[in-house]
Parts: structure tokens; sequence; C-alpha cells
């Protein structure tokens, strides 16, 4: 939320809304946000715009392994959760997977074939590359000035804070005008 010239709070999505591109053709996509409970509650507001978006699509949260228990038979933008493997800067809460575990886990994500993948991770030094070897048609999320660029993105100011930033991306995404 910001002020508004009005002096009324407005969505983030509405200041951007002009400049929104939706991603066409999008049926499957991954949305990662794969923290502790604080951080997916921030990032709610931006998994239910992609939702808005994308009403027809099949939304996959990629979230620790507390995600899939917390979330079952509950009601909420996702379809489908699933557990990332724990790796540098994605998942910090336990000691990085080995190698081929991590291997078969984006050999699966690729084969579920996701139009949109969107990262709600952070800045992106170690989001960004791990949402790219999801094989997603098209990849978006917030970037940090030293992380390599999207294919679509939304630039992290300095004083933006993440959920701020959260609206931003999700408004380029495709938020409905």
């Amino acid at each position: 939320m910001q002020w508004d010239a009005s002096g009324r709070f407005s969505p983030i999505w509405r200041l951007v809304r002009d400049r929104v591109e939706r991603v066409e053709g999008v049926h499957k996509l991954a949305v990662l946000r794969a923290n502790a409970i604080g951080d997916y509650l921030v990032s709610l507001p931006a998994i239910q715009a992609l939702r808005a978006a994308y009403p027809a699509a099949e939304l996959v949260l990629l979230g620790a392994g507390w995600h899939a228990g917390f979330l079952a038979g509950r009601p909420g933008p996702g379809d489908r959760c699933l557990a990332v493997p724990p790796t540098v800067g994605v998942r910090d809460d336990r000691p990085p997977a080995p190698a081929a575990e991590v291997e078969r886990f984006f050999a699966r994500m690729r084969a579920e074939r996701f139009d949109l993948a969107v990262q709600l991770q952070g800045g992106g030094r170690h989001s960004n590359p791990f949402v790219r070897r999801l094989g997603a048609r098209v990849t978006a999320g917030s970037r940090a000035p030293d992380a390599r660029p999207w294919t679509a993105r939304c630039p992290t100011p300095a004083t933006s804070t993440r959920s701020t930033a959260s609206w931003k991306w999700s408004a380029r995404s495709g938020r409905p005008r």
C-alpha cells in the first residue's frame, strides 16, 4: 500500500497498472516463496494478484517443507504446494541438499512445463538462478542490482519493502486492470 495524491492509501498495482503487460498463454505458473510463515503471509497479496490475473491457470507454490501441511485444506490462491530442496540462498533452514537431489527436483520441475515462474524470495542473487532452472517459458520477479536480469522484471528499489516490491512485480506480471 502507498499514499496516493489525495492522501488515501492505494494498492501499488494501481500506480503501475497502465504499464502492465499480461503474459499470454499461461496455463501453469510457479511461485517461489520457500521461507518462514511471516514471509509467506507478506507474499499473499502478490500471490492473490497472480491468481486474479490468471484465474484458469494452475498455480503451484514452491515452498519449504512446512508449507504443504500448513496449507492443506485451507482456502488460498494456490492449487498445489511442492517443497523445494534446501539450497544456499533459497532454503537456508537446513544444510544444502545433495546435488543429485537438487538435480532430480529440477528435472521434475522442468517436466511440469511452467509457462510463468515468479520468485518472491528476495533480491534474486540466489533465487533468480533457481527460478531460471525451472525451465519456465517466462520468468519474473524482483531483481536487486547485483542479480541477473529476467525475461520480465521489476527492479527492487533500496527503499522498497518486500511487500511493496511484491505488489509492483505482481502488477507487472498481469494484474487485471
